[in-house]
């Protein structure tokens, strides 16, 4: 009784900071979510027990960031090699949904709004295993309420998570799980590759991704524009750009694919693995790259108080699969003849392979 009242006691804490951060609707939305979310791991609880009372429920929380999901798919894989049986539920956000709800490891998706109502369901909720994968230190956007996790590696925070490794490795640490280091799938259905023919017209072309959430990781405008357009004059290639929005079209090149904002999730990671070359900043779409076994020409600078780090597992930690091109300071400083180089290296390689076979 005394715990549930210390947990109640905290909700309602948090609630009054909702309340002032984020106003009285949101509160109030927040908390209806989060009651009836109670109510459907409850009655999901007692529906897995009714089938197998032996059966074992996973709880893995990752909501944001679908580059960080994309890199922690191997995660479900290892609960369900360690545990053949259980049920593992993944708790996600609802535009990250369709990366987790077509893996064949995960048995159910729970959509959470926001990272808060995670916070308060840990709180009142037994699993029989949860694997959070959030950082502690990690802030709720809307709520701005912050996760403090006292499982895990409590040695790997937000602030310095890229000093373990990659975001798999990290993340898999702060969970309590071992440290993983495998590649990462994407598991496409069949229904994104019959959108993705009706909608995508070019065959022979390389994917660019110009935009990422933080200006720290992106490069300038500028650049792309002169990059493309010494590619568009000097390499047998179409450019396809994909992400929220178009840097290409802002800078008014001509004469490209533009993408942004028109793909779902899925379908920009099926025209990756289309393209012959990925080249992009740290983003969520190079991580499909890197699951998709797409080469990739990534631009890394100065991230936070990372001053070199490689977010990726599996391919791109061989460079027979990845060109990483590391600023000396921020990726903006990187110069545009090291990325042009780059392709025409790698366009050259593969032209080279495909007429041998």
């Amino acid at each position: 009784m005394a715990k549930v009242i210390r947990q109640t006691s905290e909700i309602i804490r948090d609630l009054r900071n909702v309340r002032y951060r984020a106003g009285f609707g949101h509160a109030a939305a927040l908390l209806t979510a989060f009651a009836l979310q109670l109510i459907r791991l409850k009655s999901l609880k007692r529906k897995v027990g009714r089938t197998n009372p032996r059966r074992a429920i996973v709880v893995i929380s990752l909501l944001e960031n679908f580059g960080d999901i994309v890199a922690c798919e191997p995660v479900a894989r290892h609960v369900k090699e360690k545990d053949p049986s259980a049920f593992i539920v993944w708790l996600v956000a609802s535009h990250n949904r369709e990366l987790v709800q077509f893996n064949p490891h995960v048995d159910h998706v729970l959509i959470l709004s926001c990272l808060t109502e995670w916070i308060w369901l840990s709180r009142f909720i037994q699993f029989d295993s949860v694997v959070d994968l959030q950082l502690p230190g990690r802030v709720c956007h809307d709520c701005r309420i912050p996760l403090n996790k006292s499982a895990g590696d409590q040695a790997v925070t937000f602030d310095n998570y890229y000093n373990f490794g990659s975001l798999l490795t990290a993340f898999s640490r702060s969970a309590g799980l071992p440290p993983l280091n495998e590649p990462a799938n994407v598991y496409i259905p069949d229904s994104v590759a019959r959108r993705v023919d009706q909608q995508l017209s070019a065959e022979n072309f390389i994917v660019f991704h110009c935009q990422s959430c933080e200006d720290s990781r992106d490069w300038l405008p500028a650049k792309w524009r002169e990059l493309a357009e010494r590619v568009q004059a000097d390499c047998a290639v179409r450019i396809v750009e994909v992400g929220t929005s178009s840097v290409l079209a802002q800078t008014g090149l001509g004469n490209f694919e533009n993408f942004c904002g028109k793909l779902s999730l899925l379908e920009t990671a099926e025209v990756i693995k289309r393209s012959k070359l990925f080249v992009g900043i740290d983003s969520g779409p190079a991580h499909f790259a890197n699951a998709l076994d797409v080469f990739g020409i990534i631009l890394l600078g100065r991230y936070h108080a990372f001053e070199r780090y490689l977010p990726y597992s599996g391919n791109y930690t061989d460079p027979a699969k990845a060109e990483i091109i590391y600023a000396n300071g921020p990726a903006a400083s990187i110069e545009v003849e090291s990325i042009f180089s780059a392709i025409q290296r790698r366009l050259g390689l593969a032209s080279a392979l495909s007429q041998v076979a």
